[in-house]
């Protein structure tokens, strides 16, 4: 006996109303998206300041010590933390902190990250 059948003689409505819902209610039909995943190795730090415009991330390899990444005689940083690309383009944020520097990570951190990272590519290289 299915575990199916072994609901439906116990609870013949619910098990109806699961067959139905599985029949008419398709991925496709709920517009359901794939979660991002991280891609493996992209773990990193970050730093935020502010520009003359607008809020930028210092991005950089995990190895490197946040404090070591910025010269606060030249900016404050507004949050530092770590941070990953997922398959799918996005950032994601991690909660753990910058020690070295005593910030926390921002709920917009991920946002800026990404804007930071598309201007990263509208940017020509140097030669």
């Amino acid at each position: 006996m299915t575990t199916l059948h072994a609901l439906s003689a116990i609870m013949p409505t619910h098990t109806a109303i699961f067959q139905a819902a599985t029949k008419t209610l398709q991925p496709s039909t709920l517009n359901l998206k794939p979660s991002p995943r991280p891609i493996p190795g992209s773990r990193a730090k970050y730093i935020i300041i502010q520009s003359i415009a607008m809020e930028l991330a210092i991005l950089f390899h995990e190895s490197i010590s946040h404090s070591d990444a910025i010269n606060r005689k030249d900016r404050q940083p507004l949050s530092a933390g770590y941070y990953w690309l997922n398959t799918d383009g996005s950032v994601t944020t991690d909660v753990l902190e910058s020690t070295s520097l005593q910030l926390k990570p921002r709920p917009q951190d991920a946002q800026i990250i990404e804007n930071t990272l598309h201007l990263l590519r509208l940017t020509p290289s140097v030669p």
